[in-house]
């Protein structure tokens, strides 16, 4: 199955799925805002890279439980006078409002300090086999990942990722999910995964992300394929705070959480998330202090898929 998220179904066809989603939207945002002890997990977790026996679970802690209202302060751009024009011309500086930072910023959620660990379970199983407690990298937009081995294969697991203050503090938010491992390479067995691309963030055709999420849940399937273009740098991402901020908006919707806690995921990196538009090493851009080689970094810290970005 292809879903492309800018691609909008007739409403007749999905009216209860989407008052299902607003409905599942109010909880989420009504649960989140109940929890009191920082730190938290507006951006949720991720599994990826899922074999028969192995998996990696990326983690991350914010300051809050929500992201930032649509009506927080915004940056604006300063481009270079003439050429060809202001819209599309090399970018001099990124000018916040006074005392504002990338961490104030419509949809982003701040990162914040703190240590986390994974439980995980064949589904039902009585009792949680742990990770060790880990801190999160505060130079890697406040990341963790963990690599989960000896598992059995084509079998449903549990997970539950939990937070804490550093050094043995308060207990954080701490949310719940599972995934599914692969069959042996061997076996035969039935498969259902769905793909997507061109997940741009002006797409959204929901109150809490995009609907073709809730759709790919109705599917129960093993895993999920992101294709790239995961996220657009082109436009505003113009630094590598501002290239974070794109990762965090867009993973901190109610949408995108829900689903990666249920599903794991296969990612691979194409331009618009490494750079811009067609871009390779050494090219002339007009992305002022965002590189190639920093959009590789931060590629890898954003999703569960270890140091390589090939297969």
């Amino acid at each position: 199955m292809y879903l492309r998220l800018s691609q909008h179904p007739s409403m007749n066809t999905h009216r209860l799925k989407v008052l299902r989603f607003g409905v599942v939207f109010l909880l989420w945002i009504g649960c989140a805002l109940s929890i009191s002890a920082a730190p938290f997990q507006a951006t949720g977790f991720k599994v990826g890279e899922v074999s028969d026996t192995s998996a990696i679970v990326w983690t991350r802690l914010t300051e809050r439980a929500a992201r930032n209202p649509p009506d927080a302060p915004m940056f604006e751009l300063e481009y270079v006078k003439g050429g060809e024009g202001q819209k599309r011309g090399r970018v001099t500086a990124v000018r916040y409002p006074e005392g504002v930072t990338a961490r104030d910023i419509p949809g982003a959620a701040p990162g914040a300090e703190g240590d986390v660990r994974v439980h995980y379970r064949k589904q039902s199983a009585a009792g949680w086999i742990k990770t060790a407690w880990r801190p999160v990298d505060s130079s890697a937009d406040y990341t963790r990942q963990f690599k989960l081995e000896e598992l059995s294969p084509d079998t449903r697991y549990e997970i539950r990722v939990e937070s804490r203050r550093g050094d043995g503090g308060e207990t954080g938010q701490v949310l719940d999910g599972g995934f599914r491992t692969a069959p042996v390479p061997d076996a035969q067995a039935r498969v259902v995964f769905t793909v997507t691309t061109g997940q741009a963030y002006p797409d959204q055709d929901s109150p809490g992300g995009y609907r073709a999420y809730a759709a790919m849940l109705d599917l129960d399937p093993s895993f999920f394929v992101h294709t790239g273009d995961i996220v657009y740098y082109d436009r505003l991402a113009k630094t590598p705070a501002l290239a974070h901020w794109h990762w965090q908006r867009m993973y901190s919707l109610p949408s995108n959480v829900a689903f990666h806690r249920r599903v794991s995921s296969y990612f691979i990196k194409d331009d618009h998330e490494t750079l811009t538009n067609d871009c390779w090493p050494g090219m002339k851009h007009n992305m002022f202090e965002l590189t190639f080689e920093k959009g590789l970094e931060i590629f890898r810290q954003q999703v569960p898929m270890g140091e390589n970005t090939h297969r």
